[in-house]
């Protein structure tokens, strides 16, 4: 289910959809806008139901208000028996709108799929962790899956996403939280005490790739919890001691950004767009450039007048311009 799309409007939707809608333009000419309203149509195009256009979600999200407005006149002409300004009949009224999205710019990866996940309550096109590939090889030392093997008392350090935040406090009167860590192998829980609250709670609730360092717990489950687990042996949990943003494990570690491009992608054009972007996220890691000819032979050079930041913002904008994942830390 999309999240503020509700019954009513399921069904304006399904008795609009007699024949497969041609894009925006078309699903807004054709429903009912009494019944379905801009926050409706808002969500679908988070949730990527518009995704088979082939057009931007940001390009869309921003066509909306035109399209609602262009669809209620339309709407209005049907009910009035109008088919247009020089008639035209059945035919013309039939005929899709043109797909007036002309804009060609995309969200950023983080906020694609924040905005999916408000939508559907889950990513589905992609994780935030699945671009940290390469740092959680390097700095976690466990998965969430693989925390099963982990002895008690045993320091580990995990990368994920932190979700359900709740708070108590203890017969002491002091605050303890407890959480969901999630990884792209599954969820584990946390336990999270006041120091640690005071220090990290900015982070915890940020909703974004972090790394969680602590010391594993081997908690019993009881009842409910453990016939839901199948199991009452001890489930593994943190008990959180640091937490850092991979983003920022990773430009501290950093040296160096590495691209790979086929002969085709190292266009004139295209190097001219990835400088441009370069100049925009100066930093401290230099920059190399592979490009694979034809033959398998490689050539490298270095770009030994530029400093770049790691950020995820220039690595997505760098996998755009190309048409795919090209960038690796190093």
């Amino acid at each position: 289910a999309i999240k503020g799309v509700g019954e009513n409007a399921i069904e304006a939707i399904l008795a609009a959809r007699t024949k497969p809608f041609a894009g925006l333009f078309d699903f807004c000419a054709r429903i009912d806008t009494r019944k379905i309203n801009k926050k409706v149509v808002e969500a679908l195009v988070t949730a990527g139901a518009f995704d088979l256009t082939g057009k931007p979600r940001k390009a869309l999200f921003e066509c909306i208000e035109p399209a609602l407005q262009q669809g209620a006149s339309e709407q209005k002409d049907r009910e009035s028996g109008q088919f247009g300004l020089f008639g035209g009949g059945a035919k013309a009224a039939d005929k899709p709108p043109e797909e007036r999205v002309f804009g060609k710019e995309e969200w950023s990866e983080r906020e694609r799929l924040a905005l999916e996940k408000q939508a559907l309550g889950f990513y589905i096109t992609g994780h935030p962790l699945a671009r940290y590939a390469e740092e959680v090889k390097r700095f976690a030392t466990h998965t969430c899956a693989s925390l099963a093997t982990a002895r008690g008392f045993e320091k580990v350090a995990v990368a994920g996403i932190v979700q359900g935040w709740r708070e108590r406090l203890t017969k002491t009167g002091k605050k303890i939280a407890f959480a969901m860590l999630e990884d792209l192998t599954g969820a584990r829980d946390l336990v999270i005490y006041e120091d640690i609250i005071q220090k990290y709670e900015s982070l915890l609730k940020a909703d974004e790739p972090v790394l969680v360092r602590g010391m594993v717990r081997l908690a019993e489950k009881f009842g409910n919890e453990a016939q839901q687990q199948d199991s009452s042996e001890p489930s593994p949990e943190i008990k959180v001691d640091e937490v850092s943003r991979l983003v920022d494990v990773r430009t501290a570690k950093a040296t160096r950004i590495e691209l790979k491009l086929s002969a085709e992608q190292a266009t004139s054009e295209k190097l001219a767009e990835l400088k441009s972007l370069f100049g925009k996220f100066p930093g401290s890691c230099t920059a190399s450039l592979s490009i694979v000819l034809p033959g398998a032979s490689e050539t490298k050079i270095a770009l030994r007048s530029l400093r770049v930041a790691p950020s995820d913002d220039l690595l997505a904008a760098v996998d755009r311009l190309f048409g795919g994942k090209v960038a690796q830390v190093r």
